[in-house]
């Protein structure tokens, strides 16, 4: 007994330092060591759990403090960023749905994601890691979204954009030199074929983006850069707009929830779980990286997500509802 109560008195001792230095999570704005760290919140939490547990029964008093005031700060963190905000909802709206998916450009197993595509019918895709291999299989598989703009490149940043609704304007562009591969398009409907009572069309604005992953300064800095363009392009949108992306970014990091703040957007998932999208195949590591944003037009009326066979990443669509203004 003597011997697992020592164990014991080290192990809580030790999650208290550990605790405490993931409190570093908190100053994600100012570095990209900090911001990694925020990703893996919920990680922290079911680690430090059992450790309060222990404490508590072995009445470690300091260590159970600081575990506790850890638990804490990142359980409000993690709970703030899946809170609904909800828009003002209307009598009349059109409904739609959308769906990212992040291809793998390794993926050989193209069938399983058109299959899933074809059971979960979206209305506009944004396909992510969007090879020539996959442009050459999608277009012909994909026949009930005709409307299509594309870039397809050997490498993870790929991009193109898919919709039953014609795409009045737009495409793929490239903001600024360390900003590219950005799908932003208008695509325009029939206000009665999505189930509004007024006659006439609507348009709505999606955005597609892929910002690299910080793992470097510089692709952190492009990455954060990216984030600031979807805030400010939002903010200056006065029409209903749906922005889809593998953004590398989850809710708890500050640049995701400036961007949201900063550009009057809402999580879809938000209120409708957590839903972790990446690495698909390594359960403890799960986070939610993949998003789709909607502005005050929007209203979310669900949010779900699936595995699929191939892919390092879940598919995620939202079903949303474009209020009449």
């Amino acid at each position: 007994m003597r011997i697992l109560s020592i164990f014991t008195d080290r192990l809580v001792e030790i999650a208290a330092v550990c605790g405490l230095l993931s409190l570093g999570a908190l100053f994600s704005k100012h570095h990209m060591v900090f911001d990694l760290m925020s990703h893996f919140r919920v990680q922290y939490i079911v680690l430090l759990l059992p450790c309060f547990v222990f404490g508590m029964f072995y009445r470690k008093s300091k260590s159970v403090l600081i575990i506790s005031l850890v638990l804490a700060i990142h359980g409000y963190v993690v709970t703030m960023g899946m809170l609904p905000v909800l828009a003002k909802p209307t009598p009349d709206y059109a409904e739609l749905r959308v769906l990212n998916a992040n291809l793998l450009l390794s993926n050989k197993k193209h069938q399983e994601q058109i299959n899933q595509i074809i059971d979960v019918d979206p209305d506009v895709i944004v396909f992510l890691e969007y090879t020539t291999e996959w442009h050459e299989v999608l277009q012909t598989s994909l026949t009930l979204h005709p409307y299509r703009v594309t870039r397809p490149i050997n490498g993870v940043f790929g991009i193109a954009l898919y919709s039953k609704f014609p795409i009045t304007s737009g495409g793929i562009i490239d903001p600024a030199p360390q900003l590219q591969n950005v799908a932003d398009v208008i695509i325009t409907f029939d206000k009665t074929a999505t189930g509004m009572r007024d006659a006439g069309t609507q348009k709505l604005r999606v955005i597609g983006v892929h910002p690299p992953p910080p793992i470097t300064s510089h692709m952190y800095n492009n990455r954060n850069l990216l984030m600031q363009y979807v805030s400010t392009t939002a903010i200056a949108t006065d029409q209903p707009l749906v922005v889809m992306g593998d953004f590398n970014a989850t809710p708890w990091t500050a640049h995701f929830t400036d961007m949201l703040s900063n550009g009057g957007l809402r999580n879809a998932r938000a209120g409708q779980g957590m839903h972790p999208t990446w690495p698909a195949n390594y359960a403890p590591l799960w986070i939610p990286i993949d998003h789709v944003l909607v502005n005050d037009h929007i209203g979310v009326a669900g949010f779900s997500s699936a595995r699929v066979v191939g892919s390092d990443h879940r598919n995620i669509w939202a079903d949303i509802r474009i209020y009449q203004r």
